[in-house]
């Protein structure tokens, strides 16, 4: 995804998020593995052919009848309203089991193991995505057809060289304040400021050995940014609470735990918005971070027809216009609205796109602790 356009298009972007509670049972890990489905290949075909192939690809999928989806953002009516809309469209039911996402991969693992794979596709951060690709538990989508369509893009949907990951909806990441503690006006505008004796324990984040939002931070702010190491040590002497998820840290915050959240997807944090509870999005004259929701396929899934179908509608306008609506985020097509809480509105001045290589080093800060490590903690 180029730079200059995210730069051009997310200025004026809206700070958006959604999250609900988990619906879904989990399926049994000890039920027995699914019949195996030949999937219909559609690549390196011209486009009449491949329309054709895609054509038997949609019949192979009816017939599948089911998705089994691994997701961290499409929880509670969220994902009701998406299973909703895949099986009005096509026929298909789809169960979601929610979860954080490290906890979604030593599942998915595990099914790997043993040979009894439940899972069709993983739903969550690009981090995650790429740590289940490095893992080698998710396999290459093939072409989608959705991709051939021109001009409809406000956000062109980016993908890895493999074709394991492809991003779906974009999110910022930054910085919040609890608004009954901290006066917008008094809220610092600097990362660097971050370090000044006011804020010394009343900072807190989500654990960076589980969810990646603070190693976004990390990561962007020392590739970036220019921070040092040094930076980082100090703000571990500021007596930053970790929180365990990235759920935990905004309702932290909003309960008057902490004055200010120091990055936190806008996802996880529109709940609270929708219930006008007193948080509150603050710019860095440094810049935010931009990141985007993606999907996975996993090796060996059950319903692999199913599992490329899902991939293709959800950059559809009808797959965006729902998950969009359901979630109140900003989707990636033109032809569809914003859904964004007045609370959470933001104009960033700068935004720092994660890129593949970016999403790596996320991963590989997470998998080895290395925010922590250079925190002190």
């Amino acid at each position: 995804m180029k730079l200059k356009l995210w730069l051009l298009v997310m200025v004026g972007v809206l700070l958006v998020t959604a999250g609900c509670t988990p619906t879904s049972p989990a399926p049994d890990p000890l039920a027995p593995a699914a019949t195996p489905v030949t999937l219909v290949p559609a690549s390196n075909l011209p486009p009449t052919s491949q329309d054709a192939a895609w054509q038997k690809l949609i019949e192979a999928a009816r017939k599948e009848g089911k998705l089994v989806m691994y997701s961290f953002s499409f929880t509670g009516d969220v994902g009701v309203q998406l299973a909703a809309a895949f099986k009005q469209q096509y026929g298909i039911s789809m169960e979601i089991v929610t979860g954080p996402g490290a906890q979604m991969i030593e599942r998915i693992k595990v099914e790997q193991r043993t040979g009894q794979v439940l899972a069709d596709v993983m739903e969550g951060s690009n981090t995650n995505a790429s740590l289940a690709q490095q893992d080698g538990l998710s396999e290459n989508y093939g072409e989608l057809p959705v991709l051939r369509e021109k001009d409809v893009w406000l956000i062109p949907p980016d993908t890895d060289p493999g074709r394991h990951i492809i991003y779906y909806s974009p999110l910022l990441t930054g910085p919040w304040i609890n608004s009954n503690l901290v006066k917008k006006d008094e809220a610092p505008r600097s990362w660097r400021q971050l370090l000044e004796p006011r804020w010394q324990g009343k900072l807190i984040a989500s654990d960076p050995d589980i969810t990646p939002s603070p190693n976004v931070f990390f990561v962007m702010l020392r590739k970036h940014l220019g921070f040092d190491d040094k930076y980082f040590a100090e703000l571990g002497k500021q007596k930053l609470a970790l929180v365990p998820t990235a759920w935990q840290a905004p309702s932290a915050l909003a309960r008057g735990e902490a004055q200010l959240l120091i990055a936190s997807p806008v996802l996880n944090v529109t709940p609270l918005l929708q219930e006008k509870a007193p948080v509150l999005p603050i710019d860095m004259e440094e810049g935010l971070f931009g990141r985007s929701q993606a999907l996975n396929i996993i090796k060996n899934g059950p319903h692999p027809n199913a599992s490329r179908l899902f991939l293709n509608w959800m950059l559809t306008k009808e797959g965006q216009a729902v998950q969009a609506r359901a979630k109140t985020v900003l989707p990636l097509r033109k032809d569809i609205p914003d859904f964004t809480p007045e609370q959470g509105r933001i104009t960033p001045r700068k935004i720092f796109v994660t890129t593949i290589e970016d999403e790596l080093d996320i991963a590989r800060a997470q998998r080895e602790k290395t925010f922590r490590k250079v925190l002190g903690y």
